[in-house]
């Protein structure tokens, strides 16, 4: 998963979200779709990377309950993950309890100015050095 953000990005949660779809015929009566809450940025499998990245903004990393777990950000397997903030006065702020963590692969955080994990977040891995 690569992400790059112009501008300020907040990783959170989003409400439940309804779709109508168009149907190949035009009518879009009975073609609601509907998707429960959403939060994180994770690979459930495999060895996928997370890299999120802005050229002129901040990360704010805010924990949501979809799933209800403390973690924000998850790579599975040897998956890295980059959390970076290129621009001039730009920071990295993981609210309470918004974990970052991969299974063994490396985990990068690089702001301009600051890296900021207030209360009860953890950055871990089980990676070697």
């Amino acid at each position: 998963m690569f992400l790059t953000e112009a501008t300020a990005i907040t990783v959170g949660q989003t409400a439940e979200l309804v779709v109508n779809r168009v149907k190949n015929d035009g009518v879009v009566t009975d073609s609601t779709q509907t998707d429960t809450a959403q939060s994180d940025l994770r690979t459930a499998s495999g060895n996928g990377h997370i890299v999120l990245r802005t050229t002129a903004g901040s990360i704010t990393l805010n924990n949501g309950t979809a799933p209800s777990d403390d973690t924000v950000v998850s790579a599975s397997g040897s998956g890295n993950v980059l959390l970076e903030a290129i621009g001039a006065d730009t920071d990295i702020v993981a609210e309470a309890n918004a974990d970052v963590q991969s299974t063994t692969g490396h985990i990068t955080l690089r702001a301009a100015r600051t890296i900021d994990l207030q209360a009860g977040v953890d950055v871990s891995t089980a990676g070697a050095g």
